[in-house]
């Protein structure tokens, strides 16, 4: 079973497609939602701890409303191939997380889905669609682990509409993404207001200390942890500061460089002249 806590809420999903769900300290105050055409492979609370989704050994997305004890919205992606071994499709939902927005942390209408086949996708379950999807490995290996975030390091909020999004796997990289609106302003001469799309964008990678595969992901104030094997290493975020002074590090160390190279090569040539250096 997995499970997802938050203010005393529990989710866990269990083999058997039943996905149980406890709110407050009662442990007798449970509801059991029936949805999911096969197993439940990973569960997770929305901020406001009122909606719930659930991801499927199939690749199915079920978004509960935990309070109206109902479901919101059901997702069935394309049929896929199924591995014998473990009998999930390479399609599965490994994890999800809600992406809340940094204008309005009230809207929680897009969930982030990771498949085991490394598609990292963004549905709205409002419009009940897929709005964005994207390749979160470059090639072969399987995605595991995915979280999201509102908050820089030094506690301010990132300049997009939406949290950043991180993902990691068998490969040795913690890799980071922002969902992108590239919405039309206009259209045909006019304002299109409807002509919303999202995108999911690259935002950076990390690589990772430990070679074992990385099966969870969480956000903490200011840091990342990523849990791989038996060991958990955390990461800092820099502040945009910190970021910043970094770059114009890099920068003079890449300029000292080639002033160092040029200085060398000019070196060369003046031996290589006649009479140009002492014998």
């Amino acid at each position: 079973a997995d499970v997802a806590t938050l203010r005393h809420c529990v989710a866990v999903a269990y083999a058997s497609g039943v996905v149980r769900v406890w709110r407050g300290r009662d442990d007798l105050d449970r509801v059991d939602h029936e949805a999911h055409r096969g197993a439940p492979s990973c569960a997770r609370w929305s901020r406001s701890a009122t909606l719930v989704a659930s991801g499927g050994q199939n690749g199915d997305l079920v978004v509960w409303d935990a309070v109206a004890q109902r479901v919101v919205a059901r997702f069935v992606t394309a049929a896929s191939s199924t591995s014998s071994s473990s009998g999930s499709s390479s399609n599965a939902c490994t994890d999800l997380a809600f992406v809340a927005s940094t204008k309005n942390t009230d809207d929680e209408r897009l969930v982030a889905t990771l498949s085991r086949d490394g598609e990292l996708r963004a549905w709205d379950f409002r419009v009940r669609a897929c709005v964005a999807t994207v390749r979160s490995l470059d090639a072969g290996g399987a995605c595991r682990a995915l979280d999201c975030d509102l908050l820089l390091g030094d506690g301010s909020v990132l300049g997009g509409p939406y949290g950043a999004l991180a993902s990691a796997g068998d490969d040795r990289f913690v890799r980071f993404w922002t969902v992108v609106d590239v919405s039309s302003d206009h259209q045909d001469g006019g304002v299109h207001p409807t002509a919303s799309r999202l995108r999911l964008a690259a935002a950076g990678a990390v690589k990772r200390g430990r070679p074992e595969t990385c099966i969870q992901l969480r956000f903490g104030a200011g840091t990342l942890a990523s849990l791989a094997g038996a060991s958990v290493e955390i990461y800092r975020r820099r502040s945009r500061d910190e970021a910043s002074r970094k770059a114009k590090r890099r920068l003079r160390r890449r300029r000292e460089k080639d002033n160092n190279e040029q200085s060398r090569r000019a070196a060369s040539r003046r031996r290589r002249r006649p009479g140009g250096a002492d014998d």
